[in-house]
């Protein structure tokens, strides 16, 4: 029973549960974000709700990745970064993103034996991610949902 009015506590109680329904949250793991780039930041970065009330997002935070930084790097490789620049697939390659094409390098008779990976085209990463941002570039991890969506 409360002491005071069942106002006072009503909003006592109220104002408690507000409190502790107020939740902080991890970033999903790499594999399931979906990332895209931004102005003034030099790669790929994925925003996320780090802070909710009642299921309503009260604060947002960005997490950046650099291709320059040779452990982000590597972790975008492991996991095989596919990004949608325009209409086109583009993975993840040395210093940027490329789109690749399969060319044969040995014909016998007229019949491809041997193909080997031909870069079409690359993107430098970070010089070129206004362009990036000017296509609405989006990016994934290969077989994640999000990479299946995006074609």
């Amino acid at each position: 029973m409360c002491l005071v009015s069942k106002n006072s506590c009503f909003l006592y109680f109220s104002f408690l549960f507000l409190l502790s329904s107020c939740a902080t949250s991890k970033a999903s793991p790499l594999i399931e974000q979906e990332m895209r780039f931004r102005p003034t930041f030099q790669g790929p970065t994925h925003q996320w709700c780090s802070k909710t009330l009642l299921g309503v997002c009260l604060e947002r935070s960005i997490i950046e990745y650099k291709f320059d930084d040779k452990e982000t790097f590597e972790r975008l490789m492991e996991i095989e970064l596919v990004c949608k620049v325009g209409e086109k697939r583009f993975r993840i390659c040395d210093g940027g993103l490329c789109t690749t094409e399969r060319v044969p390098t040995l014909v016998v008779f007229g019949i491809p034996w041997k193909w080997e990976l031909k870069i079409i085209e690359k993107i430098l990463v970070p010089k070129d991610v206004q362009r990036l941002i000017d296509a609405g570039a989006y990016c994934a991890a290969q077989g994640s949902i999000s990479e299946i969506e995006m074609f």
